[in-house]
């Protein structure tokens, strides 16, 4: 099912929209807007879409994408910078997912513009960095992760994989011994081969 909005924009819903609570939901905020169509309701349509996309990120990365490109060609009508940033985010997000971490860098970039300090979409950043060759740049971001929550074990592990990545295997091991205490059950997850190293030293944790 397809819904136009006022200005020409479509939005795709699904076969069966009436058995997904969002997509329902989605179908009507566009009703709406067309027979009264307000910032606001656009607002609302831009966070049901970024909450679809989420449902789908897993599932179905492309249809996920789908939906955050759809709400980001509402760009002009959205005055909230972190729901741009959010849309920038969770696509970046569903991008690396597939695999493709280029495009993913450019959405973390976007987020980041409107949300420069936001630890999540650096840490992920420096994941995607790390993966493309920037360990400079990965170390940056790991970095700057860390300062804003040092509480997140998972943002420490991204450094250490940072520093592994770089050949700092000290620094790597003091990073892996703060993310473990921060969050032991990091300890049962399937590492990045990039710590493969520094799980080989006597220094190891654990």
């Amino acid at each position: 099912m397809i819904l136009a909005l006022a200005d020409g924009l479509v939005v795709e819903l699904g076969d069966h929209p009436e058995q997904d609570d969002t997509s329902a939901r989605l179908a009507e905020l566009v009703e709406g807007y067309n027979v009264r169509p307000t910032s606001d309701v656009l607002r609302a349509i831009v966070e049901t879409l970024c909450s679809r996309a989420k449902q789908r990120i897993e599932p179905d990365p492309a249809g996920a994408i789908s939906d955050l490109t759809t709400g980001l060609e509402l760009l002009p009508y959205i005055d909230r910078p972190a729901l741009v940033a959010k849309l920038y985010g969770l696509r970046a997000f569903a991008s690396a997912a597939m695999g493709d971490h280029q495009a993913a860098l450019v959405d973390y970039d976007a987020a980041l513009e409107w949300a420069p300090s936001h630890p999540t979409y650096r840490n992920n950043r420096s994941v995607c960095r790390r993966l493309c060759g920037d360990l400079r740049g990965a170390l940056d971001d790991a970095r700057a992760a860390v300062a804003e929550n040092w509480r997140s074990g998972l943002y420490w592990l991204t450094l250490a994989e940072a520093y592994t990545a770089r050949g700092e295997d000290a620094d790597a091991v003091a990073a892996l011994r703060r993310a473990l205490r921060l969050n032991p059950s990091l300890s049962r997850q399937t590492y990045d081969p990039v710590l493969d190293r520094v799980r080989q030293r006597d220094d190891f944790p654990g």
